[in-house]
């Protein structure tokens, strides 16, 4: 079974006996976690190379930490390329776990959206 599989499967068992809203609730909290899933599988088998300072330039990120600009004027990265490869230069050059955690997430908001066009 697929993890939400048995997650679904515990949860309709524990579903008996509770009212239609609870069900509902879980039901969208399930959706939720499938969805995650499915944005980390792709994450993680993401091997494309990308053109994500292209993208980032175009989609204005929150200014709490100056990672982005940073990420943007640093000539040492490419205009293109894979994540892991993105991933291991951020390593080579010293930034920051928060950075390099930055970087993941926001390499997922892209895919998200490159999977709803």
């Amino acid at each position: 079974m697929k993890d939400y599989e048995v997650v679904q499967a515990a949860i309709d068992a524990h579903l008996e006996g509770k009212d239609e809203s609870q069900i509902v609730a879980l039901e969208a909290e399930i959706q939720r976690l499938k969805d995650l899933l499915a944005i980390n599988k792709r994450f993680h088998a993401d091997t494309e190379v990308r053109h994500f300072k292209s993208w980032l330039r175009k989609h204005p990120q929150p200014s709490e930490s100056d990672f982005f600009q940073r990420f943007l004027t640093d000539t040492r990265l490419p205009q293109h390329s894979s994540r892991a490869m993105y991933e291991a230069k951020l390593k080579l050059y010293a930034y920051s776990e928060e950075d390099i955690h930055l970087f993941e997430e926001t390499w997922k908001d892209m895919l998200v959206e490159l999977t709803s066009e």
